[in-house]
Parts: C-alpha cells; structure tokens; sequence
C-alpha cells in the first residue's frame, strides 16, 4: 500500500476489498511506542475489529457506543489518538469538537465515515477516512498521527 498523502481536510480512503479485512490477519510490525488510543462507534463489529487489530499491535485500546461515553473517557484518562465515527449517537464531529476545547487533550483526532458526501472535517479531526478501510491501515494512521502527539 502506498503510503498515505498529508491531511488536507479530504476525507482519505483506505479501502479494502472486504470491510473485515485486515482486522487480525497479516504480520504485525510493533509500534515504536504503545499507543493510549479510544475508538468510539456505535458499530460493535467496528469497535471490536479496531480494537483487535491495534492491541495486537501493542496498543492500549479503549471503546466507546457514543459520543458521550467517549467524552467522559477522555475527561478521565489521557489518550493519544481518538478515532471516532462521524454519524455515532451523539455525533462524532461534535465529540472531536468538543475534545479541542478540553485543557488537558493533546491527542490526534481521526473521524471516519460511511457518508460518502461528507466532504471535509472542517478542522475538527486531524484525518477523515471512509468507510469501509482495511483495519491494518486505520492502525498505520493511528501510528502515524500517534508520533506526532509527542511533538
């Protein structure tokens, strides 16, 4: 796979042939640092799957149905990479939203949708992707944007 373009308010596609994909299969390369990252989605297949792929990959993975569970979380505790679905009860571009205006949050922020006219995350998430993605390349991102939060 290629590697992915720089965050430019476009939503990114890291298709997969099979939504399922990628969610446990293939060679894991360890991370260069564990990760606290929180998945929040009202899709328990979605939560499960990310969650699978990113801890075998040596992440701390926390989850959430909603936005507002996931907001309370991240009130509670500090995470690196929230990933959040963009049309979850409660909304996630609300909840990134609603992140930026918490102190203490210095994560990076991935919204994900099955709309395909959304177009932009209007400077709430730091990357958007479509619906459905190969799992393997959700955790790439999440890597990705997860060194950053060092800086």
């Amino acid at each position: 796979m290629t590697p992915l373009p720089p965050a430019n308010g476009e939503p990114e596609r890291l298709d997969a042939p099979d939504a399922a994909r990628g969610a446990g299969n293939g060679p894991c390369p360890g991370p260069t640092r564990p990760l606290r990252v929180l998945v929040a989605d009202d899709a328990a297949a979605i939560r499960q799957a990310m969650e699978r792929t990113l801890t075998r990959r040596g992440h701390e993975v926390e989850h959430a149905p909603d936005a507002f569970q996931a907001f309370q979380l991240c009130r509670e505790r500090s995470f690196d990479v929230v990933v959040a679905d963009a049309h979850m009860p409660g909304s996630g571009s609300t909840l990134l939203q609603r992140l930026r205006g918490l102190p203490a949050f210095r994560g990076r922020t991935i919204l994900i949708t099955g709309d395909s006219a959304f177009r932009s995350a209007a400077g709430t998430a730091d990357r958007v992707v479509f619906k459905p993605f190969d799992f393997n390349a959700i955790a790439r991102l999440v890597e990705e944007l997860g060194a950053g939060a060092d800086a």
